[in-house]
């Protein structure tokens, strides 16, 4: 009998495990695991700012791809892979660049810039945006309250004004906003500064002119090269931006109507800047009364003329209101040649944003719907209007008060008449 020999059986391979279809170049790689479960892993955004590989984990490929998706679909929209790695300082870069710059002018980015680093970082900045409280809001907001202004150069700093309650609110409302985009993006399931009451601001005291001094104003100026643009200010109510903003191309003077469509600002660091109006509710075409409509036709022809004056050093802007050879004019050296015709006019100072409020006042004490009102000048809602203008609304009530005794008031009885007859 032959030997017999043994042929050594190998031993069964392992069952190679399955691999997802191969997915683009940055969509991270799929794989199962011995286990039996599905992993994958993508290069996405940390909180930090930095780039690293993250792993996901699920029980089918299917699972794991939906998942790869959504944190790439965060990265991708500058949302760190952990919401917990998020401080609020680090938050607030974020949201200021990804949320409040597309739509925000950039005047408002200044301020919300200046409120969030003077006021919001140093207390809170460092806190982790999951970690909130209203204890640390109301911390926040007590300390901004207590700060100091900058006050006159070489003023003691015990002497120096603190903030005032606007500017407690505005920070209040900047973190408010800040939260809710959080909430929205799921960073956070409640927004904890509207727990939080912010102090009430004092109502704005606003001085505007009577009718008398706004004519005398108005008389001084008639020969100032910019006698249209305060005309037009006193008449619709247009804000400084708004007024430095207007172009021809906004004006019809045949139709005697004018849009109110971009606003010129200097914004620190930026320069000057063209921009929207101050809210969607502010982009509004007006109709102009007569004497807007003659003091832009006198304008107008007084601009043609400086153009060949210049003989070649005109700069072409498309605006309404220029230098002397076609350039913006600077808000301060607005805001300069007013006080000087203040003082000219011998009228009582006010601000330039107080031509707005004399507009507004003026049109609510000869009856104007104050709806009306609220379309002129651009505001956002009724409530604005009657809050800035409530001192006015008694005179009109009074007057109202008059034309319903004038319209049902019984007639005297004659004289002799018998009451009884």
């Amino acid at each position: 009998m032959g030997a017999v020999i043994a042929f050594p059986v190998p031993e069964p391979e392992e069952p190679r495990r399955r691999r997802a279809k191969k997915r683009a170049n940055g969509q991270g790689s799929i794989y199962q695991r011995k286990d039996g479960r599905w992993a994958g892993a993508a290069y996405v955004l940390t909180a930090d700012g930095t780039f690293k590989r993250v792993p996901v984990y699920g029980r089918s490929a299917e699972e794991v791809d939906a998942k790869l998706t959504e944190i790439k679909s965060r990265s991708n929209r500058g949302l760190p892979a952990e919401a917990t790695g998020w401080t609020i300082a680090s938050y607030a870069d974020y949201w200021m660049e990804h949320v409040a710059s597309p739509k925000l002018r950039p005047t408002t980015l200044v301020r919300y810039r200046s409120l969030i680093s003077r006021y919001v970082v140093p207390v809170i900045g460092k806190r982790r945006l999951t970690a909130l409280t209203p204890a640390d809001v109301r911390l926040m907001l007590a300390k901004a309250a207590a700060t100091r202004t900058a006050g006159r150069k070489g003023q003691p700093e015990d002497e120096r004004p603190k903030v005032s309650a606007r500017t407690v609110q505005q920070v209040h409302a900047v973190l408010r906003a800040m939260l809710s985009q959080a909430v929205r993006e799921e960073l956070l399931a409640r927004n904890v500064a509207r727990l939080v009451q912010a102090p009430a601001p004092d109502r704005e005291e606003i001085h505007p002119w009577a009718e008398a001094e706004a004519r005398a104003f108005l008389a001084a100026a008639r020969t100032h090269r910019l006698h249209a643009l305060f005309v037009v200010a006193l008449a619709l109510g247009l804000r400084r931006g708004e007024l430095l903003g207007l172009r021809w191309s906004d004006v019809d003077l045949s139709a005697g109507q004018l849009r109110v469509w971009q606003t010129l600002q200097r914004v620190r660091g930026d320069g000057v800047v063209f921009g929207p109006p101050k809210s969607r509710r502010s982009r509004r075409v007006l109709t102009m009364p007569a004497v807007v409509v003659q003091a832009l036709k006198r304008h107008r022809s007084v601009q043609e003329h400086e153009r060949g004056l210049a003989d070649g050093n005109w700069h072409e802007t498309g605006l309404v209101f220029t230098t002397a050879t076609g350039r913006h004019v600077e808000p301060r050296n607005l805001n300069t040649a007013f006080a000087r015709l203040i003082v000219r006019a011998g009228v009582r100072p006010i601000r330039f944003h107080d031509l707005r409020h004399t507009c507004a006042t003026l049109l609510l004490a000869a009856g104007v719907s104050p709806r009306v009102v609220m379309d002129i000048l651009g505001h956002s809602q009724i409530a604005v209007t009657m809050n800035i203008y409530g001192h006015v609304m008694p005179a009109m009530q009074q007057e109202a008060a008059g034309h319903i005794d004038a319209a049902l008031s019984e007639p005297e009885a004659e004289a002799g008449d018998d009451a009884d007859e």
